[in-house]
């Protein structure tokens, strides 16, 4: 189980391509299947706005550097929407203006961390995969986590 976050208009490379899903997984085979996913983590990666995924033991640490990313830096996202962040129902940021500031405010926080991020328990991230939801940030137009 994990989070998947969403762009809301992320920007997309010129000739980038979103393959098509193949209508009946069922009638596929496996060659299909393995081009289809292939083709879809090459989009994924020209474009990386568009998608952005965590695992609930890697989520936990990002979504604690939001807070107090917002709490640092004084962005202003409300409450009710920081709480919700930490569930998969929707809540995120409406604009490319504000993800813009979380990514800076995020990436400033991170010069601070070692190689990985921990918190009380088992959560943990590495580095890299919160630089990697600074990029989704900075191309996503907007956000939902689901």
């Amino acid at each position: 189980m994990g989070m998947d976050v969403y762009g809301i208009n992320p920007k997309i490379k010129e000739h980038s391509i979103k393959p098509d899903e193949p209508d009946s997984w069922w009638n596929c085979t496996t060659e299909e299947k393995e081009s289809y996913f292939e083709a879809d983590r090459e989009y994924r990666s020209e474009n990386p706005g568009v998608y952005f995924r965590a695992n609930v033991w890697s989520w936990r640490p990002i979504h604690n550097m939001i807070c107090n990313a917002n709490d640092h830096h004084e962005l202003g996202i409300p409450e009710k929407t920081l709480i919700h962040m930490g569930f998969n129902d929707g809540a995120g940021l409406d604009n490319q203006e504000d993800c813009s500031a979380l990514a800076n405010a995020m990436e400033s926080l991170l010069k601070e961390e070692d190689d990985i991020i921990t918190l009380e328990g088992p959560y943990e991230v590495n580095k890299d995969h919160v630089q990697e939801f600074i990029g989704f940030l900075r191309e996503c137009g907007g956000f939902e986590v689901c």
